[in-house]
């Protein structure tokens, strides 16, 4: 096994220094190691996650501790070159652009019912816009007129009973 490549980003914040990335035998890149700074000196901790307990179990690391003094020294040396000379490196590093914010996606159409009998509706009464001028009162109504007289017909009918 052979590391054919080592690529770095230095970030020196508090414990952690940097975040680096192998490649081995230009076929298989592992990514996340970071370079931490601990009492004893630098070590290079290998790719973890954190569990639900709070405890972080690493996502790979080698078996042997042969393995791992070698890929620990091989990325501390890329270090240190890149900690003693960041202007040769400089060129390296990618220049983010900054990120459009992703664009709305249209949402998916909902998901096909099967069709059920169409309900009977009552027809609906179209809906009148307010009118802009109120309607005219209704004119008062004529006193009735009190009858004083009953009709001729109406007497003539009473007779021949």
């Amino acid at each position: 096994m052979k590391i054919t490549a080592v690529s770095m980003r230095v970030v020196d914040r508090e414990k952690v220094k940097a975040f680096a990335s192998i490649t081995i035998d230009d076929e298989f890149v592992v990514h996340d190691l970071r370079i931490i700074e601990g009492q004893k000196g630098l070590f290079v901790a290998m790719p973890s996650r954190k569990l639900p307990n709070g405890e972080f179990r690493d996502v790979a690391h080698p078996i042997k501790p042969e393995v791992r003094e070698m890929i620990q020294g091989i990325v501390l040396d890329e270090y240190e070159k890149r900690k003693a000379s960041p202007e040769a490196y400089a060129e390296e590093r990618p220049v983010k652009k900054p990120e459009a914010p992703p664009a709305e996606k249209p949402e998916a159409p909902p998901a096909e019912k099967p069709e059920a009998p169409p309900a009977e509706k009552p027809a609906e009464a179209p809906v009148e816009e307010a009118k802009a001028e109120p309607e005219p009162a209704p004119a008062p109504e004529e006193p009735a007129k009190e009858a004083t007289a009953e009709p001729a017909e109406a007497t003539a009918d009473k007779d021949q009973q």
